[in-house]
């Protein structure tokens, strides 16, 4: 059974994506101060953690989405397995901000700018990275969103690498 690494798999996405997920993935939760002890590679990296704040909490915005992804890419792209794969959860907002929510559109378009280069860096060794990019993330996004990680993390997803993949509700 192949392992992943998920962050941010107690949040409310995590409650409907890491189910889904244990069903097929030996699933290695990351969480926020420590990161895993990996002592054999693993298969993909499945970043959920994030947050959402309106208004100038760049601080805040720029921890939750930035360095928390950052922390993780550290800690798990080294022991990715050959053929392996990054996911991330980004937004919809980071391709056309609306007022009032620079901070957060700010560090998702960031971790885009992350997700894209980590897919030209990883390509040799046929590593795909790609972010789901949804608006509001209610219940039945939720689901649909861990449908996408799914066909991302099976053959199907073999050559998607570098997309920004839109999701409405």
């Amino acid at each position: 059974m192949k392992s992943i690494v998920i962050t941010g798999g107690t949040g409310a996405l995590g409650k409907v994506v890491v189910p889904r997920l244990q069903r097929v993935y030996d699933v290695i939760l990351m969480g926020r101060d420590a990161p895993p002890v990996l002592d054999k590679p693993v298969y993909a990296l499945v970043m959920l953690a994030g947050g959402f704040a309106m208004g100038n909490a760049w601080n805040e915005m720029i921890e939750a989405n930035v360095m928390s992804a950052a922390r993780a890419i550290d800690a798990v792209v080294p022991h990715l397995a050959d053929g392996g794969r990054v996911i991330g959860i980004s937004s919809m907002v980071s391709l056309a901000p609306p007022a009032g929510i620079a901070a957060y559109a700010a560090s998702k378009a960031a971790l885009n700018a992350m997700i894209r280069s980590l897919a030209s860096e990883l390509g040799p060794r046929k590593i795909t990275a790609n972010a789901l990019l949804p608006n509001t993330i209610d219940e039945g996004l939720r689901a649909r969103i861990a449908v996408w990680i799914s066909l991302l993390l099976s053959k199907q997803g073999d050559g998607v690498t570098g997309q920004l993949i839109e999701l409405r509700a």
